[in-house]
């Protein structure tokens, strides 16, 4: 289906806005995979028991993995965008990205 000029340009912003918010999320998500591998073995984690902060960090990361999947969808046929971090075009519906 061919697109106005408009609509491939409001594509183009979603796909800017949801490019951000994936780098956005993987800031805390890293952080929290970084401090439990630096404090493997410990019986704390930043002041606090491993036995509540294992299970709040497997929470934290299951949430970002399901607003990944969420987010990482094509504007114009809600398709997931696979991996790439920087699609040109979707390789469901091939609308172009950037």
């Amino acid at each position: 289906m061919p697109y106005t000029e408009d609509q491939e340009a409001e594509f183009k912003e979603q796909i800017r806005c949801k490019r951000r918010n994936q780098f956005v999320l993987a800031i805390p998500l890293i952080a929290v995979i970084v401090i439990l591998v630096m404090s493997e073995g410990e019986e704390t984690v930043l002041g606090m028991d491993t036995a509540i902060v294992g299970p709040a960090a497997f929470v934290i990361v299951l949430a970002g993995l399901a607003y990944s999947l969420y987010n990482w969808r094509c504007p114009a046929c809600k398709k997931y965008l696979g991996k790439a971090i920087n699609p040109s075009f979707c390789s469901k519906c091939g609308v172009k990205l950037s």
